[in-house]
């Protein structure tokens, strides 16, 4: 699956770009797309747990399971807004 993932406010300064081009082998959730993407940018590690996700521009919950989707945004929390868990 090849996804572009699209970075905003810090995690744009994390990564050093707006968006990146992956290769991806089979399902895999939105959250362990962006592990997969920290292993490659350490500094992205500390955001993993208060990203919120969108697929090709809605919503999802970090655990559903992608089968096919060309855009994953990962949205940082909104500044002065509580973090979910």
């Amino acid at each position: 699956m090849k996804i572009r993932i699209l970075l905003y406010a810090g995690l744009r300064e994390a990564v050093g770009s707006r968006e990146i081009e992956m290769e991806l082998p089979g399902p895999l959730t939105p959250l362990e797309i962006a592990e997969r993407l920290a292993a490659q940018y350490p500094r992205l590690g500390p955001h993993l747990k208060t990203l919120a996700f969108a697929v090709d521009g809605e919503f999802v919950p970090a655990r559903v399971v992608l089968t096919q989707a060309r855009e994953l945004a990962l949205l940082p929390p909104v500044s002065g807004g509580e973090q979910s868990t």
